[in-house]
């Protein structure tokens, strides 16, 4: 009887019938691990970027797209206008251009109903990765506009163009000593001289102004030449391949501003009907 109360025991698991079985350790053990468990399944939870840029701030919370692919990203947003401060205009250019570069190894063709195979930027800043176009002209400040000319720039090259304090460019690259010269001698061939009393007026250190006449020579061209004529004569006395050449309204502004000694006979005309003779 004894054995069989004993397999019977044995079958049902009654912890009581072995002689080394603790109840109490038992229990503490399970909880112990029942509670490491939930210690671990808790994720761990980790603090939040602050950053005291406003304008991160901003940006973050802009509502740029459907997506809103820049929100939220606080960290990133903050690296990328830290770095941007920093750098000057040109660095700035150079920046943005670099980016429109790699969205347009990036971009995607689809196909349009009407206007046949259309290029889709995707648009690639630092830092942020992926962004839409709002979001792009946003972050870098710049307008429509300014994107589509940089977008067309950047398609032939990366390379910031210079601007300010430049000159003209076109206008530098014209050689006006030698047209100043064609000019002197052309006026001198056909022209008729004139002699002409000029006035100028000077103030010395006291206030005191003092006037001056003095007697030019001024070469009056021929009726039947005009600043349409000479211009083409000019044109005509390069030869077929010139560098650059003035245009017609810069030939004439280049003869009134710098080349006193030459008049036309119609402005000359003009002149003497505004002035009475002395």
């Amino acid at each position: 009887m004894a054995t069989t109360s004993f397999l019977a025991a044995a079958l049902d698991g009654d912890p009581s019938s072995d002689s080394d079985y603790v109840a109490g350790d038992d229990v503490s053990s399970s909880e112990s691990s029942s509670a490491g468990s939930g210690l671990e399944d808790e994720p761990k939870s980790d603090d939040e970027y602050v950053t005291q840029n406003t304008k991160v701030v901003q940006l973050v919370n802009y509502a740029c797209c459907a997506k809103r692919c820049i929100f939220g990203r606080t960290e990133e947003m903050d690296l990328f206008i830290s770095s941007l401060d920093e750098m000057s205009k040109e660095l700035r250019h150079a920046c943005i251009l670099t980016s429109l570069s790699i969205s347009i190894s990036m971009g995607r063709k689809r196909k349009s109903r009407s206007k046949g195979v259309r290029a889709r930027y995707a648009y690639v800043m630092p830092y942020l990765g992926a962004v839409c176009k709002q979001a792009f002209e946003a972050c870098f400040e710049i307008s429509n506009g300014s994107l589509n000319k940089l977008r067309k720039q950047v398609s032939t090259s990366i390379v910031p163009k210079k601007h300010g304090n430049l000159f003209n460019q076109n206008a530098k690259a014209i050689d006006y000593d030698a047209l100043r010269e064609w000019l002197t001698a052309t006026a001198t061939n056909i022209g008729a001289p004139l002699s002409v009393r000029r006035k100028s007026r000077t103030k010395d250190d006291d206030g005191v102004v003092h006037v001056q006449y003095r007697t030019d020579t001024v070469y009056v061209l021929p009726s039947t030449m005009t600043y349409e004529k000479l211009h083409a004569e000019y044109l005509a006395h390069l030869g077929p391949h010139p560098t650059r050449v003035p245009s017609e309204k810069s030939f004439r502004q280049f003869i009134k501003s710098s080349c006193p000694h030459l008049r036309m006979a119609a402005d000359a005309k003009h002149s003497s009907k505004k002035k009475p003779p002395l």
